[in-house]
């Protein structure tokens, strides 16, 4: 039991051992593309309708509270 750990260890740390391949990463160019950023306006889009549609109701409902009262 006590031989876990360091077999676990051991076997997490061959693999590391292998020699990197310089040559390939050498050859490969990168390519830099522009981020995307059309997913974030989309949510923003949608937060600032749902703050919009709660400043609403909250406005509606402090309106018909406000006249409830009257009645009295």
């Amino acid at each position: 039991m006590k031989l876990i750990i360091p077999v676990l260890a051991l076997c997490l740390t061959l693999p590391s051992c292998k020699p990197e391949e310089t040559e390939v990463h050498k050859e490969q160019s990168v390519v830099v593309e522009a981020p995307d950023y059309n997913p974030i306006g989309e949510g923003m889009k949608v937060l600032a309708f749902a703050l919009i549609a709660v400043a609403l109701i909250h406005g509606i409902a402090t309106v018909m509270k406000q006249k409830g009262d009257d009645h009295e």
